[in-house]
């Protein structure tokens, strides 16, 4: 049996306080969306639980380790990464494939949403730990897989993005409600010059970067809630 866990990384907190808003629309939807798809899923919700600059990658490889202490025997397990904001209104949750099945990216990077296997994600090592702030974590995934050769499958956004009533984001206009009202605030968050000069460093020397990810993610869990979902309270040093 196919089990889909959904990792999401989270926090509402400073500048951030619209994700509360976009997760108690994400939650019930999301339950909602893949009862329909009759498959069988676990959605586990990483928050950040600090004040510190968001840190997205590092989430999702806390989210990873957590995952793979939830496997049940007999089952195959494979992962979405999906950012808050993202709606799916066609996407089969079923459709991934061995390495990287992008879902919701661009052409620098893997971006908002994307399947993957584990195998695939311990070969890259996951993401940097240390990519604080808005900005470059999704191009130096995508680099790692090309250092590691594990495939990229484009097929899937390549027809999202020709039909974009596939899947909604909250940016849009149609959820603003739920979504980032102020847009320039957000562009000049997601400008991080600190993060580009790592992605700098690390094409420069993938096999001595690649070391600083999955394989050596420190963390503290605070707490975790479990409800229709696992909402879980992170920390590290």
């Amino acid at each position: 049996m196919l089990h889909c866990y959904i990792i999401v990384p989270y926090r509402a907190r400073g500048n951030q306080t619209e994700r509360k808003q976009q997760l108690e629309y994400f939650i019930p939807y999301m339950n909602n969306y893949m009862k329909q798809l009759n498959l069988k899923y676990t959605i586990m919700v990483i928050e950040q639980y600090d004040d510190n600059l968001f840190n997205r990658g590092k989430l999702f490889n806390i989210g990873m380790l957590e995952a793979t202490k939830l496997f049940v025997k007999g089952e195959k397990s494979y992962f979405c990464h999906q950012n808050v904001d993202l709606i799916p209104q066609k996407i089969d949750y079923s459709l991934y494939s061995e390495g990287i099945t992008d879902v919701w990216g661009y052409h620098l990077g893997l971006g908002a949403m994307y399947f993957t296997d584990l195998e695939s994600y311990v070969k890259i090592n996951g993401y940097p730990n240390d990519y604080d702030g808005w900005g470059a974590d999704d191009i130096i995934l995508l680099e790692r897989c090309k250092f590691n050769n594990v495939p990229v499958n484009y097929s899937l956004r390549d027809t999202i993005l020709n039909n974009k009533k596939d899947i909604i984001s909250m940016e849009d206009e149609i959820l603003l409600d739920f979504g980032i009202k102020n847009r320039e605030k957000w562009i000049n968050i997601k400008t991080n010059e600190i993060n580009s000069e790592k992605v700098k460093n690390e094409l420069s020397n993938p096999e001595i970067y690649i070391e600083n990810g999955l394989n050596n993610c420190s963390f503290h869990i605070v707490g975790i809630v479990e409800t229709v979902y696992k909402h879980y309270f992170v920390t590290w040093d």
